[in-house]
């Protein structure tokens, strides 16, 4: 597993491949990077900790609607313009048929033209629901992987 979380495991979502996005490749070196420290960084000046005291298992909840955070953290951008947007919160259907809200995340690079920048993984949160920090990580992993959106879902209740 990437972003040095060891071997914990996220629990209480579903990951699909959602089969939107087109995302270029990147080095493993810019990947554990983003998987890692800018992530944690990220998420802690969202929700206003510390990034020293921000944990894997911290709880995340997006609320609808929430107001875009865009750009740079200085010393993070091991690469021209290297990022983690949160972008407007974009609809698709759940596992379940449903059309439902999703907090967009997007690592993006560059200065935003085709010819000087791209993305290279994105992420779908469902809105109004917790999941952990770790959950992201697992979510932006998938999507490196994957070359698309993960999309994150609470589990179906059991019926």
């Amino acid at each position: 597993m990437s972003g040095n979380v060891g071997n914990k495991q996220s629990t209480g979502a579903v990951f699909n491949n959602n089969n939107t996005g087109t995302f270029n490749t990147c080095s493993a070196t810019v990947r554990d990077h983003v998987l890692g420290a800018y992530l944690k960084a990220k998420i802690a000046n969202l929700i206003g900790v510390s990034r020293e005291a921000i944990m894997w298992g911290q709880p995340i909840m997006f609320s609808f609607p929430y107001a875009n955070d865009e750009g740079v953290i200085k010393g993070f951008d091991i690469e021209k313009g290297l990022r983690i947007d949160l972008q407007k919160a974009q609809l698709h259907k759940d596992q379940a048929g449903k059309d439902q809200h999703y907090a967009c995340l997007q690592v993006q690079w560059g200065t935003g033209s085709k010819n000087t920048g791209g993305a290279y993984a994105g992420a779908l949160i469902r809105v109004s629901h917790v999941f952990s920090l770790l959950t992201i990580h697992d979510a932006l992993e998938k999507s490196f992987e994957w070359g698309k959106y993960c999309r994150v879902d609470p589990p179906l209740p059991n019926t």
